[in-house]
Order: C-alpha cells, then structure tokens, then sequence
C-alpha cells in the first residue's frame, strides 16, 4: 500500500504525515509554496493547489494559510490535504501580507515561494526555478508570469521585457530590465537569503511591489529565465465569465502607488532602473487605464493627460521612441486631448489582441494600426514603427534527430515576428560557444512548409517561407574539443533576413510534442564521434545546447540475449576491463567477468534474474570495471538502433539519455513502428520488445472511448513487427455507428493471464518519433501519432487541411466571405445546433418538417468534426473548412441557436432565423453585458453581431417578446408559437421513444429513471464554452442511498468538462455526451434541476421536478440573474442539501400530487403554445 496515495481519503492525510521521513528519497532540495486563501478565490483554491500538486519537483512542503473570511476556501484546502500530505492548513492569519509572512516563518531549509489562493502555478515552474538555483547559487530566481487566457482584450503581460532572454547570476545594476517585473508569485527565493536580508510583506502593500524592488536590491545575485513560472488566474469568487474590471476607478489608488514605486526605485540611485520602470509604466502599467478611456469622467480624463504628460516627459526620447507602437499611438492620442479618437481606436482593436497588418519602408517595419496615414488625425508615422523589440526572431525547434553519428539534424521554423516572409527569405544559422563566443556556420536549407503558420500563428503574416532544416557537422565539433582538451559546450544562432529587415538570436521554443522534446533521452542520446562524445542537452530553449566531451569509453559492439543471459563483446578502448556490471540507483543488480575476446576486444555473459510481470519494469545502466576497480560508462554503439536483442528474451538492451547502455524489462512492451488511417480502421504496425505474450490484448481509449486492436498477423518483409487494426467506428448509444470522438488517445497493453492481467506498455519507435507532427487526412479525420514521455498514441481531429487550418489560413477564408459575390442559392438551407456536436434542438424539428413539405431545399448542416451525425436528408459540411464558409455565403437561409461567429456578416438576400436554445428565463443580452461591466461602445458591438444579423427569432410565447425588444434592441420579425425543439415531448410517440431510451440505457422495467441536470456557473468559466461543473449532488452517494429501484442519470450541461466515471454499485449512467436530450427527458422519472430552462421542456412530461438551489441567493444576485423571479417559474420543491433531494425523490408520488396546482398554473403560463406543431409553423412562416 502507497501510503499517502492510495489509501482512502479519510486516512490518507493522516497516514501520509506519518510517511514524511520518506521525503529524503526524493530528489532535489525542498520547496516550501506558502499559498494564502480567502473565501474571495473559494472555487479557484482547489484547481490552485492542483497544479501545485502535479508539479515534477516532487519535494514540496505546501502550506495552506487562510486570512480574512475563508471558511469556503479551507474546505477545498481540506481535501487537498487529505489526498496529499505534503499541504499543510496553517493557523489564520489577519491579511494577506500576514498570512504569507507567517507562513515563510514556518518554511524550513531550501526555497519558498508565495502564491494566492486563485491562481496557478505553470507546469515544470518549481522544477526549473530550483534546477537554476542550484546551477547558479543565486539567492532568487524570478520565471516569467504568464497571462491567463482573457476573454477581453488587454494589453501584453508588463512583466515580458524582463525574460525575453534568460540572464543568470545578475544584479539590478547589470540588469535594470528587471524591474519591469515586480511580480511576486514568479519568485522562488533561496530560504536562506529570505531570513538573513529580512524582507516581509507589508499589509499596505496589497501587490506586494515594495517587497519584489527590495528583494532585487538585496539579492546578491538573482536569475531572470524566460519559463513561465506563475499564472494569475484574473478570476475571483463571484465573478463571471467576460465580466470587465472598471479599470478608470482604480486610478486613484493606482496614481498612489505608482508615485510610492517611482520614490522607491529612484532612492536607489540606478538611473538605468529609473528609466527601465519609466518605460514599463509607459507601455505597459498605464495602459489599461488607456483601454478603459470609454468611462473616463472628465476629471479622470484630464487626470490621465497630466500623468501621461508627467511619465513621458520623465522617460524622455529614448523611452518614447523604446515604447511599443500600440502604446506610442495612445499615448500620443491622450496627449494631443483627442479622447473620441482614442475610443475608436481601443473600439477597433477589441478583439485584435496582437495582430496587425504590416509593411516595410527603408528597412522599417510599419505596423497599419488605426488611422496609419490618416492626415484627418495626425498621429505621427514614427509611431507606427515597431523596433526590434517588437519585431524579434522567434524560432522553435520541433524534430532533432542523428541521420548519422557525424550529423545532426535540426528542424524548425524561424522568422521575423509581425513580418510577412517571401520567397526570397534568408535563414542562417550558426553553433556559439560557450565562453569564447566563437562560431562555426551550419548548413542550412530553408523551404516552404504551411505548419510554420500553426506555431503561435498571426491571422495576417504567411511564416510558411521560414521552415529550414540545420545540419550540424558532429566532427567539428569533436575536433574543437580535442583542440581546447576539454568539454566545449555549443548554442544554436539563428539569423532570418526578409524585405531588407535582418533578425538574430536564439531558439525560443522546442516543441514538446515530437522529437526535439527527447532531448536527454535514449532517442537522442550521446554518441561517440572522433574521440569524443557529443551530445544535446536541455529540453527548454533556454537551456538547449550541444555538448562536446573529448575522452575514451569502452563501447558495446555486439549483444544479444539468451532467456535472461545478456551476452556482448565490448571494445575497452583504452580501458582494461576485469568484470561488467548491472547496476540501480540502490547498488550492484548483477555481475560478470570480463573474458578476452578476439581482435582486442571482451565478451562478458551477464545473469540477470527474471522480471515479474506485475513489478514496475526495471533500468539497469550497463558499467564495466577496471582492472583498477573504477566504474565506467559503456557506451552505445554509434551507429546501432534505439534498442538490442528484442524478442529474444525478457529483457532487452536499449540506448541510455547519456548514450550509454542501459539494460531494460521487457515484458508487455509493445514498439509502435508506424500509424495509418484507412477506410474505418486505423492500421498499426508494431512489434514486441520482449518475447511475444502468449495471450495479450491492445485496446486504443480515451475518457469514455475503448476499442480494441485486432492482430491482422505479421507484416511482409518486416521480421518480427505485426498489424494491429482498430476500428475508427463505434456505436455509444446503441443509435447506430458513427466516428471516433476526437482528441488525444492512448495505447493500452495487457497481457497474461484472462482473469488476472498485467499492464503492459506501449512505446513510441525511433522511425516514428520523428514523424510526430506529420498528419494524414483521410476517412473523415485529420490524425497524427502522438507521445507522452514515451507512450504512443494518436491525436484524432477534424478532417481540415493544411490550407484551412491556423489563424491566417481562417483569416483569408473570413477576407473571402466578405468579399464573396457568388450568388445565393435559393434552394440551399443552412441548419447548425449549438457548435455542430450533434443535430438537435429546433434545428432538427425544422429539418424534419422541411424534408416533408419542402423536398426541393438542399439541407446542409454544420458539424463540428467527422463524428457528428446529421439525419437523413442532411449534407454534412465541416465547420471552418473552405466549403463551410461557401455555404455560408451562398445558402439562402440560415437558421442557428447560438450567436455566429464576430466576423459574420448577412449577405444581402440572405434571412437569419434565430431559435435560441432554451427559454428565456436567465439575464442575457444588455441586461447581462451590462452586469459584466460592458461599455455602451461594446455593448453596441455585441448588439451588431445579434439581432444585427436576425431576420426572425423564435420566442415560445408573445409574453416573451418583450425580453429581446428590450434586451437587445431588436425592432424585427418574432415568432411566437412555441418551439420546435419541443414539439416530440407531446407527440404521438413520445411514449416509444420513451420506452427504446429506457431499453437502451439499461433501465429496467420498475426502475424510476432519475434526470440531474445542473447548468453552467459563469463564475465558474474559463472561456464562453466551458466551465467546471458545479455537482450540489453527489450522484454515486445519492444513487446508493436510494438503491436498485432508482437510476440516476447524470447530464452536464454542454460547456462542462469531463464527468466523473462511477464506482462501486450506484445505479449511475453518465448521460452527458447522448445526443439528444428529448429522449432522456422521455425516459425520466423525474428531474433533479437548477437553474437550467430544461425545466420548461421536462414540465411538458407532467412529472415531478426538485430544484436544488443551495446557491440561489448569490446566482441571483451577482453570477447571472433572472429576467423574471426564478421561484415562479419554478413548479417544484426547492431545496438547499442533498437528503433534501433524496427524500422528496423517495416520495415522488406525493411530490406530484402536492405540486399538481402550480404544474397547472406553470403551463398555463409559459407552455400553453407547446401542442407540437411548432416547426410546422414556423417553417410556413420563414420558408414559405
């Protein structure tokens, strides 16, 4: 038993406690995480101390210290703790600067860093914060804060300047670029240096600026990387999604503590760093005041003129002409009073985030932002330009590989950031090394390749001409080695040219999804070349080189395995060699004499004894012994494939991350050599590292997708490797075959015995790690193989091409829309539900009704991917594919139950019909935007891209219409005679349907089916289409509670992520992903709800409804609200717990009866138009 890991929640803290004095089998020194909680964060807490949690450095102490109110938020830290012992809850502190004080009183040796409670830590932060302290000695380390994905608009993070290369063992002094970045969550500080230079929080402090400008000038030394460390989450408790900060209100404050910094930073007499922070609040700090200019009263408005003109006058030319080209343009704006001039432009640039058009004059790059040559303004042409700064090299490396021990090859894609490459771009590139600064020029071949588009793409620069391929002569650098008589260590030097604007610098990304993310592994491990070993190190960009190390190592010329004999013959080199040993991390595993063998060399025969299946597979490094007794490496034979002897035994040899040998389990593990889609089925071929089981089984999953391989036998010419198919079909529901969902999967192994199997592996091969991000378009998906670490799988997409994929390649696809004067099709029909999953809804009411009295009409259905069904009659059309856009364009009528896209435009001739997805009954339109903190300005965009483009909306009965007249300013057609979505719940066969449901959900004749539907939170959301489910009920405790004769049936609402899988004995069918929602409402019972309009659809069954509203009072008051008092329209008990639910689900019958009237009177109000003839009134109405 793992204590701490496995073991139940309610003794797993506790037990784990007890396990502490195992910490010391990790590695690395302990990081102490102080995170400070309020119940302002309640719901971000958990996901906070999550991805602290799944951080690589395993050796934390992470304490927990609530301030304030925080009763909400201790209780997600209370379960945190109870599945990991390493989260401490500390006593309450008064405030937050309190609160982290106390707890790094409480740190113990090593580092300590501070988070709040509602923001995350980036993946690998600890590992490589600690990984430079340790290298550089330095008493802090500060990473790069990574902005959150905002759904509004905002300026770049002010805290880039500073990581734009990694500088290490610096002083602000050297480095007075760092105090752009006063961060504090991106610190990780040596213990020792927190305690000796007495830095503390300061309760008047709330940012905590004043501590991240003293720790720089007390630091001896600090590192500035270029990793993201840390990711404010922007999202506090309350808040909902989109909601838009009023900006202009803080400026007071802000104006306070800006003038408190300017005093602090220039008391320390460095006039570099008064100039550096200059221009960090020029470009960065001051600008969101500027995006927030629309609220501005006119006191605020003359405010911000006299600061602007106070912060440019101090920073001078140099500041000026440093800044970006968007903030120069604002700034000169406010300057020259031109307030209107400035809300057009922020209004232009909304949802532009970084992207622009560019040109180039003599050599400058000119950015065409708003009113570029517009003498009406004014704003001078040197604004636009975008310095070097704004316009780097950006590189990124995605495969590496040895095409031969003398050449390594370097592929990626370079080119010059906001600048569009022609065919005539230069890409160049050199080795630097280390120390000296010398430089060996590499061959390199630049050619044209589409992806380079999809690498941080921008919609309106081609990269395509920047792909290039490096080869580096390993000779060279085996030669400089020998010549310097010891280790050289080489960085990669990139160069583009293009219009006459040169770029230089280094690599800024490797890709960690093919080969150059196996840097210091067995793929790419060392070689000997010419005397000496050269290998790659570094899996960041930041810390990528080549390493050149001249010396002599006994190298493995031959092996093979006998059962679990290992035998080989070794060249000592200049080595003499008494025995070879097997060894762990633990001691010697296994040894074996050394015998003298022809031609200079020594044969050895190693026994090892025989791997369990059921054990964790073993490495073993492979080291000989001198006859001195020193252990030395074994290396690789240069020129030899990934692994040795495989199929011959249960152990096999393979190539170490050092390029030496390395002795491996092989039991289970399956090599996957290469990945094909064909006409339904995916084809694998693969082979046994080990010997064959003698029963296995390979499965191909995901979440709540299985299918399972079938061996198709050996493969001609290939000695050894098999075919294994896998059907790309599958029918969930028991509705008919459709495609595989898409997404990531992975490969599952088992083998052994039936009833009690082992788990296996399966590994990515050599040939097919470098074809990772080479993709096959067929059958109905885009596919590629996939890694994780070395685990094979394969990443299934939707079927778009490379010419329709990527930002620029959309943009020019929404440029031809605009300008498309293809005449309309008048027979043509447009239908999509939702984002094209499914066709449901209204959609599919009027789908049907169409194909009975309008035959002649082509019925094309937007889809989201190749698994999405469309019923009988319907055209499939792939969303954001070129023909999705033609349809678009061309199709008479369109009809939607969600908002289209920003840049959708009705042609003229074409009518938009808008059925909505749900009955009015939640806050929408101004009323919501309004809530958000929307500007009248962007109200008035979001006016544009709704009722701008309704032809007619769908309303379920006149009593509603009011609600979109006033919510969104819509003077056009309604109809209002119920909603077609609907119209089955009170059909003639809505009864079969119930019956073939229930049969096809396994619900048993007797069984009362139980639908629990809660919505969305919009507090809760990380972007317009998802959010964390909020569950009131826990499902599995209820369905046990109220046994076999109820089945609950759990139904996340479409924006939720992934739904828990049941356990044990709960009648539970997770019914989130089933297509059609009528058909569950059918075979209910009755209905566990919330706030969700599915009410107004499952009353139409007349059974029982419970709502449970624990949170009511805050969903109204702050999260979303109500058109109109959610309790009357509310036909059911509302309740605020659990056992509530269930003891009124145990009384259905009762609940019914007492709850008869206010069915009645909840009809009569808001359904009496439901008879199921809506779609065919409506289809008369807008069709004809």
């Amino acid at each position: 038993m793992r204590a701490g890991k496995a073991t139940p929640a309610g003794v797993r803290g506790p037990l784990g406690r007890a396990t502490r004095t195992f910490r010391g089998r990790w590695e690395g020194p302990r990081v102490t995480i102080v995170v400070a909680v309020s119940d302002s964060e309640t719901r971000r807490v958990t996901p906070c101390l999550k991805s602290i949690r799944g951080q690589q450095h395993r050796n934390l102490d992470v304490l927990v210290v609530p301030y304030g109110a925080a009763a909400g938020a201790l209780e997600g830290a209370r379960e945190q703790a109870a599945e990991d012992w390493r989260i401490r809850i500390a006593p309450p502190a008064a405030d937050l600067a309190s609160a982290w004080n106390s707890g790094a009183a409480r740190a113990r040796n090593g580092y300590v860093m501070f988070a709040r409670g509602g923001d995350d830590l980036a993946t690998s932060a600890i590992e490589r914060l600690v990984t430079v302290l340790e290298e550089t000695g330095s008493a802090m380390a500060v990473g790069r804060i990574e902005p959150p994905l905002s759904l509004n608009a905002s300026v770049e993070s002010p805290f880039e300047a500073a990581h734009l290369t990694e500088i290490r063992g610096t002083t602000l002094a050297a480095s007075p670029v760092a105090i752009t970045d006063l961060g504090v969550g991106n610190r990780m500080f040596r213990r020792s240096f927190w305690v000796d230079s007495g830095l503390r929080f300061d309760a008047d402090d709330e940012q905590g600026l004043e501590l991240a400008l003293a720790s720089y000038a007390a630091a001896p030394s600090f590192d500035l990387l270029r990793d993201a460390a840390y990711i404010p989450s922007g999202r506090r408790e309350g808040v909902s999604v989109g909601a838009v900060r009023d900006v202009l209100s803080e400026l007071g404050d802000w104006l306070d503590e800006h003038a408190a910094t300017q005093r602090s930073v220039a008391a320390l007499n460095l006039p570099d760093v008064l100039d550096w922070w200059l221009w960090g609040t020029l470009d960065a700090a001051i600008q969101p005041f500027l995006g927030d200019v629309e609220r501005a009263s006119a006191e605020q408005w003359t405010r911000l003129r006299e600061v602007v003109d106070e912060l440019v006058a101090s920073g001078g030319e140099s500041a000026w002409a440093a800044l970006r080209a968007d903030s120069r343009i604002k700034l000169w704006l406010v300057r020259e009073d031109k307030r209107q001039e400035l809300e057009d432009y922020v209004g232009a640039r909304l949802f532009e985030r970084s992207n622009r058009p560019t040109e180039v004059r003599g050599g400058v790059v000119l950015a065409h932002l708003p009113y570029f040559e517009d003498p009406a303004v004014g704003v001078p042409l040197s604004s636009y330009e975008m310095r070097e700064a704004e316009t780097p090299l950006w590189a990124v490396l995605y495969r590496i590989g040895w095409v031969a021990p003398e050449r390594i090859e370097l592929r990626g894609f370079a080119r010059i950031e906001h600048l569009d490459l022609g065919a005539d771009t230069q890409v160049s590139g050199w080795l630097v090394e280390h120390g000296t600064g010398e430089r060996l020029e590499l061959d390199v071949e630049r050619y044209a390749d589409p992806r380079a588009n999809l690498f941080e793409g921008s919609r309106y620069q081609d990269y395509a001409e920047g792909a290039f391929t490096a080869t580096v002569d390993t000779t060279a650098l085996a030669a400089r080695a020998a010549e310097r008589g010891g280790d050289t260590a080489w960085s990669v030097e990139l160069e583009v040219r293009a219009h006459g604007v040169t770029r230089r610098g280094a690599v800024s990304e490797i890709d960690d999804r093919a080969s150059a993310a196996m840097v210091e592994t067995g793929h790419l491990g060392d070689r000997l070349v010419g005397g000496a070993r050269i290998g790659l190190r570094g899996r960041s960009a930041s810390r990528f080189h080549l390493l050149a190390a001249p010396g002599s190592w006994p190298q493995l010329v031959e092996a093979d395995v006998v059962g679990t004999t290992v035998r080989g013959t070794l060249d000592p080199g200049s080595d003499q060699l008494s025995e070879v040993r097997a060894v762990d991390q633990v001691g010697v595993v296994a040894r074996a004499r050394c015998v003298a063998a022809a031609g200079g060399h020594t044969s050895f025969a190693l026994e090892l004894s025989r791997p369990r299946p059921a054990d964790p597979p073993r490495r073993l490094r492979l080291v000989g012994v001198t006859t001195s007794g020193a252990e030395v490496r074994v290396a690789w034979p240069a020129a030899a494939p990934q692994w040795l002897a495989e199929g011959a035994g249960p152990v096999a040899l393979s190539r170490s991350e050092t390029g030496d040998v390395d002795v491996v389990d092989a039991l289970g593990t399956l090599v996957v050599e290469d990945v094909a889609l064909t006409s339904g089925a995916l084809e694998v071929t693969a082979r046994w590292l080990g010997p064959t089981p003698a029963r296995y089984d390979v499965r191909l999953g995901r979440r709540r997708v299985t299918v399972d391989g079938q061996v198709a036998g050996p493969v001609a010419g290939q000695e050894g490797a098999l075919r294994i198919t896998f059907p790309t079909r599958w029918d969930e529901w028991g509705l008919g075959e459709t495609r595989l969902p898409v997404g990531s999967y992975r490969f599952r192994v088992e083998f052994g015995p039936q009833a009690a199997p082992h788990e296996g592996r399966a590994l990515v091969g050599e040939a097919l790690l470098d074809r990772l991000l080479d993709f096959q378009v067929e059958d109905g998906f885009r596919m590629r193989a996939s890694r994780s670490g070395r685990e094979a799988g394969v990443i299934l997409l939707p079927p778009l091409t490379d010419d329709d994929r990527g930002q620029l390649a959309q943009a020019r696809l929404q440029e031809w829309y605009q300008a498309c004067d293809l005449p309309l099709d008048d027979s043509a029909v447009y239908l999509q539900a939702y984002t094209g999953n499914t066709a449901t809804d209204s959609q599919l009411a009027i789908h049907h009704e169409l194909r009975r009295t309008h035959p002649e009409l082509t019925i094309h259905w937007g889809v989201v991917d190749g698994a999405s069904v469309v019923p009988e009659g319907g055209t499939p059309v792939l969303m954001h594919s070129r023909e999705w856009y033609r349809v678009m364009a061309t199709a008479r009528y369109l009809c939607l139950n969600i908002d289209p896209d920003r840049w959708f435009a009705l042609r003229p001739g074409q009518q938009m019909l808008q059925t909505f997805h749900g009955y009015p009954a939640k806050s929408m339109g101004i009323r919501m935007w309004e809530g958000k903190g929307y500007t009248a300005r962007r109200i008035d965009l979001e006016l544009k891209r709704t009722s701008g483009d309704w032809s007619m909306i769908l309303t379920p009965a006149p009593e509603m219409d009011e609600h979109y007249r006033r919510e969104y300013r819509y003077d056009g057609v309604i109809h209002h005679e119920g909603y077609p979505r609907d119209d089955v719940l009170v059909s003639p066969d809505a009864e079969r349907i119930r019956e073939e449901t229930r049969a096809r959900l396994g619900i048993a004749p007797g069984q009362r089916a139980v639908l629990y539907a809660p919505t969305w939170r919009d507090d809760l959301a990380t972007n317009w289409r998802r959010a964390e489910a909020v569950l009131h009920l826990d499902v599995e405790a209820a369905s046990r509670k109220l046994g076999k004769d109820y089945v609950l049936l759990m139904r996340g609402h479409r924006f939720h992520g992934r739904s828990a899988t049941p356990e044990g004995d709960a009648q539970l069918v997770d019914v989130t992903h089933y297509p059609e929602i009528n058909d569950l409402i059918l075979a209910s019972d009755a209905a566990v709800l919330d706030y969700s309009s599915l009410r107004f659809d499952f009353a139409l069954t007349g059974r029982p409804m419970v709502f449970l509203v624990p949170d009511l009072a805050t969903y109204t008051g702050g999260v979303r609200g109500f058109l109109y008092p959610f309790e009357e329209s509310a036909p059911g008990p509302l309740v605020d717990t659990p056992d509530q639910v269930i003891a009124l689900l145990r009384n259905l019958d009762g609940v019914q009866q007492e709850y008869a009237d206010a069915m009645k009177t909840f009809h009569d109000r808001y359904n009496y138009l439901q008879d199921g003839r809506s779609a065919q009134k409506v289809v008369k109405a807008f069709f004809g």
